[in-house]
């Protein structure tokens, strides 16, 4: 294999890795907030109800977060691959740090990809302990 081709299949790895966590990410999270979920419909009428609903948000939080930064990578290091197919001499960087500003990671988190599955399950903790 050519140097390029190495380089490329390199970054190309570096993409599936971060494509795989987030995968992981979302099923590991769902497990999770599911089983948080459950528990909590056990314990609706105690006075715990209130924190599992705080814990269950935050948690989904963190999962919406997580989530964002493996999709927020994946879309660095598939700009990476980009300039490397362009490029004719390859250095094997792996720094994807000219392609921050491209990426803002708040802007990731609000991308449909990321959005619409944790921000439904907030929503839905939120509301679960307002109407409690």
């Amino acid at each position: 294999m050519t140097d390029k081709a190495l380089h490329l299949q390199l970054i190309n790895n570096a993409i599936n890795s971060y494509s795989l966590q987030s995968v992981i990410t979302k099923g590991f999270g769902l497990t999770v907030l599911v089983s948080l979920f459950l528990f909590s419909s056990m314990y609706r009428n105690s006075n715990a109800f209130p924190v599992i609903d705080i814990t269950f948000t935050v948690i989904a939080i963190f999962f919406w977060h997580a989530d964002a930064n493996y999709y927020r990578k994946k879309i660095l290091y598939s700009r990476l691959y980009r300039k490397a197919v362009k490029q004719d001499n390859t250095t094997f960087s792996m720094d994807t740090s000219a392609f921050e500003k491209d990426a803002p990671w708040l802007h990731i988190v609000w991308l449909p990809q990321t959005c619409f599955l944790y921000l439904a399950i907030t929503i839905a903790a939120a509301t679960m302990s307002l109407i409690h």
